[in-house]
C-alpha cells in the first residue's frame, strides 16, 4: 500500500485496510487544521483535507462498484438537516425557546451522525470481486504480487 497514492490519487480502487488508514490520516490532518491559528495555513490544510478525503472515499467507492459522486449524498443530507433544523427552530423560537434550541442542536448533531454512518457504510463491506470499470481488485493484485516472488 502506497500511502501517497491512497491520499492523493482519486483514481483506482482501495480495499478496507487502506481506506481506514487513509480515513485516520484525513482525520488527523483535519484536526491539525482546526487547531491552527494562522488562517491562511488553516485554509490550505482544509483544502488539503478535502482533497485527501475525496481521494480516499472515491477509491473506496470504486472498490464497491460505485461512482465517486456518491460522496455528495451525506453532504446533501447534512445541509438539508441544518437548513430544516434552522427553519423549524425559527418557527418555535417565539412559542417555546427550549424546543427551538433542541431542534437546532439536533440539526447540528445530525450531520456528524450521518458522516459516521457513511464512513461505516463505505469502509466495512467487502469490495467487488474481480475487476470492475474502475480497475482490478486491489486484494487480488496484492495476492498475485505477493506470490510472484515465491517461484
Amino acid at each position: 500500500m502506497n500511502l501517497g497514492s491512497v491520499l492523493f490519487s482519486p483514481s483506482g480502487r482501495i480495499s478496507r485496510e487502506p481506506f481506514w488508514v487513509g480515513f485516520c490520516c484525513v482525520f488527523i490532518v483535519g484536526w491539525i487544521a482546526s487547531e491552527l491559528k494562522n488562517e491562511t495555513m488553516a485554509l490550505f490544510m482544509f483544502i488539503l483535507t478535502l482533497y485527501m478525503s475525496i481521494s480516499v472515499y472515491g477509491k473506496r467507492l470504486h472498490d464497491l462498484g460505485k461512482s465517486s459522486w456518491n460522496q455528495l449524498n451525506p453532504l446533501v443530507f447534512s445541509v438539508a438537516s441544518v437548513v430544516f433544523g434552522g427553519i423549524f427552530s425559527d418557527f418555535f423560537i417565539d412559542k417555546n425557546p427550549a424546543v427551538a434550541i433542541v431542534l437546532f442542536g439536533s440539526a447540528l448533531l445530525l450531520p456528524s451522525l450521518i458522516y459516521i454512518a457513511y464512513a461505516l457504510m463505505v469502509g466495512l463491506p467487502a469490495g467487488m470481486p474481480g475487476d470492475n470499470k474502475y480497475g482490478p481488485n486491489p486484494l487480488e493484485k496484492t495476492a498475485v504480487s505477493a506470490g510472484a516472488g515465491n517461484g
